[in-house]
């Protein structure tokens, strides 16, 4: 992957999924692509909830070390 469109992706759309940028160049593209619509709807109903699990996750595992 050339530079530029590594630059391109990250200056593109870092508020709504970071996370894209180490996808295949085919998610990417579809993901450049898509409405701003259907974008906010997918960090609502699949990223949030992934963080809220992880934090959920974090918790346990402190409560089950200390």
């Amino acid at each position: 992957m050339s530079n530029s469109s590594f630059n391109l992706i990250l200056s593109y759309n870092t508020t709504t999924s970071p996370s894209i940028i180490s996808t295949s160049p085919a998610v990417r593209y579809f993901w450049i692509t898509t409405n701003k619509t259907f974008q906010l709807i997918y960090v609502f109903i699949v990223m949030i909830p992934l963080i809220i699990a992880q934090l959920i996750i974090l918790i346990l595992l402190s409560k089950l070390i200390s």
